[in-house]
């Protein structure tokens, strides 16, 4: 006897359920609440009791590219924001230095802990706010984040630039 479905057993795929809205998909995790920190929009699905985790996207990125990586931790309690001058935080201006962007990054923080995993710049950014705030940021994710003083590391890249342009910087 075989243990194979009937559908399987026809040599037919079973049936995936009809796709949700992105915005759907979101809200089914958990309860989700927006904010809008000095013009910064800031999305938090709440877990009661579970460890933070604050998300920081890249270069010409948005948080909605992190949603992904979210709604696969569905027991942890999750922050995106759209950094400053991209998606809808375009309101708020743009950030003109990295420590503009750690300044945004902690008030997004608050005073509650959280892991900070960041992409690509936003790994730049988590960086540097576990440099400045350690008893804030309880460990970093830095996910492709650009490593601009090895010497292999490609000069011509818009995050290369930007840590560059700041680079003496005292802080």
């Amino acid at each position: 006897a075989s243990s194979a479905s009937p559908d399987r057993a026809r040599g037919e795929l079973p049936t995936a359920p009809a796709p949700r809205r992105r915005s759907e998909r979101w809200a089914t995790m958990s309860v989700v609440r927006r904010d809008d920190i000095h013009g910064i929009a800031v999305s938090h699905r709440d877990v009661a009791g579970a460890p933070r985790v604050v998300m920081v996207h890249g270069t010409m990125d948005r948080a909605s590219s992190l949603r992904k990586v979210a709604r696969r931790l569905p027991d942890l309690d999750v922050t995106l924001y759209d950094r400053r001058g991209y998606g809808d935080s375009l309101g708020a201006g743009v950030a003109g230095t990295i420590d503009d962007h750690v300044d945004d990054l902690l008030d997004v923080m608050g005073d509650a802990p959280a892991l900070v995993l960041g992409h690509s710049l936003g790994g730049i950014v988590a960086l540097g706010a576990a440099t400045r705030r350690p008893d804030l940021v309880t460990g970093v994710v830095a996910y492709e984040a650009p490593v601009s003083w090895s010497s292999w590391w490609p000069r011509s890249t818009a995050g290369s630039r930007a840590v560059e342009e700041h680079a003496d910087d005292p802080e």
